[in-house]
Protein backbone atom coordinates (compact mmCIF):
# COMPACT_ATOMS: atom_id res chain seq x y z
CA UNK A 1 0.00 0.00 0.00
CA UNK A 2 2.99 2.48 0.69
CA UNK A 3 4.42 1.76 -2.85
CA UNK A 4 1.02 2.65 -4.13
CA UNK A 5 0.55 5.81 -2.00
CA UNK A 6 3.77 7.44 -3.39
CA UNK A 7 1.96 7.08 -6.98
CA UNK A 8 -0.79 9.31 -5.63
CA UNK A 9 1.87 12.22 -3.35
CA UNK A 10 0.94 10.21 -0.26
CA UNK A 11 3.70 9.12 2.06
CA UNK A 12 2.33 5.93 4.26
CA UNK A 13 5.95 5.14 4.97
CA UNK A 14 6.63 7.97 7.61
CA UNK A 15 2.52 8.41 8.13
CA UNK A 16 1.62 7.53 12.10
CA UNK A 17 -1.47 7.04 13.98
CA UNK A 18 -2.28 9.51 16.55
CA UNK A 19 -0.73 6.69 19.15
CA UNK A 20 2.55 6.80 17.12
CA UNK A 21 1.99 3.25 15.17
CA UNK A 22 2.85 3.06 11.54
CA UNK A 23 4.68 0.69 9.11
CA UNK A 24 7.98 1.44 10.70
CA UNK A 25 6.83 0.25 14.11
CA UNK A 26 5.49 -2.70 12.96
CA UNK A 27 8.61 -3.74 10.88
CA UNK A 28 10.92 -2.87 13.78
CA UNK A 29 8.75 -4.91 16.35
CA UNK A 30 9.36 -7.98 13.26
CA UNK A 31 13.38 -7.24 13.47
CA UNK A 32 14.34 -8.71 16.42
CA UNK A 33 12.23 -12.34 15.53
CA UNK A 34 14.08 -12.23 11.75
CA UNK A 35 17.68 -11.10 13.30
CA UNK A 36 17.78 -14.27 15.79
CA UNK A 37 15.62 -17.37 14.53
CA UNK A 38 15.47 -18.97 18.39
CA UNK A 39 14.03 -16.11 19.59
CA UNK A 40 10.48 -17.37 20.11
CA UNK A 41 7.57 -15.64 18.73
CA UNK A 42 4.90 -15.30 21.64
CA UNK A 43 1.65 -14.81 18.89
CA UNK A 44 1.11 -18.46 18.24
CA UNK A 45 2.18 -20.65 15.41
CA UNK A 46 5.62 -18.62 13.94
CA UNK A 47 5.18 -18.37 10.07
CA UNK A 48 8.04 -18.38 7.86
CA UNK A 49 7.13 -14.52 6.06
CA UNK A 50 9.36 -13.60 3.53
CA UNK A 51 9.82 -10.20 4.74
CA UNK A 52 13.15 -9.97 1.96
CA UNK A 53 10.94 -7.81 -0.50
CA UNK A 54 9.47 -5.46 2.85
CA UNK A 55 12.92 -4.61 4.02
CA UNK A 56 14.47 -3.73 0.82
CA UNK A 57 11.84 -1.40 0.48
CA UNK A 58 12.22 -0.15 3.91
CA UNK A 59 15.90 0.42 3.37
CA UNK A 60 15.64 1.93 0.10
CA UNK A 61 13.34 4.78 1.88
CA UNK A 62 14.40 4.71 5.63
CA UNK A 63 18.29 3.90 4.72
CA UNK A 64 18.35 1.97 8.21
CA UNK A 65 21.74 -0.02 8.19
CA UNK A 66 19.80 -3.08 10.38
CA UNK A 67 16.85 -3.53 7.35
CA UNK A 68 20.13 -3.75 5.08
CA UNK A 69 22.03 -6.43 6.77
CA UNK A 70 18.82 -8.90 6.96
CA UNK A 71 18.40 -8.73 2.96
CA UNK A 72 20.32 -11.92 1.77
CA UNK A 73 23.08 -11.33 -1.00
CA UNK A 74 21.65 -12.61 -3.57
CA UNK A 75 17.74 -12.30 -3.46
CA UNK A 76 15.66 -14.73 -5.28
CA UNK A 77 13.46 -11.62 -6.54
CA UNK A 78 15.89 -9.97 -9.51
CA UNK A 79 12.78 -7.66 -10.07
CA UNK A 80 12.97 -5.90 -6.52
CA UNK A 81 16.38 -5.60 -6.79
CA UNK A 82 15.93 -3.88 -10.08
CA UNK A 83 12.87 -1.42 -9.37
CA UNK A 84 14.21 -0.62 -5.67
CA UNK A 85 18.03 -0.85 -5.54
CA UNK A 86 20.24 -1.08 -2.79
CA UNK A 87 22.48 2.13 -3.03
Amino acid sequence: MATLGEHLGIDLWRYKTADGIGIRTGLDFLLPYVESPDKKWPYGKKGNPNLDSLLRRAYVVYGNDRYRKLIPSRSENQREALFYPLK
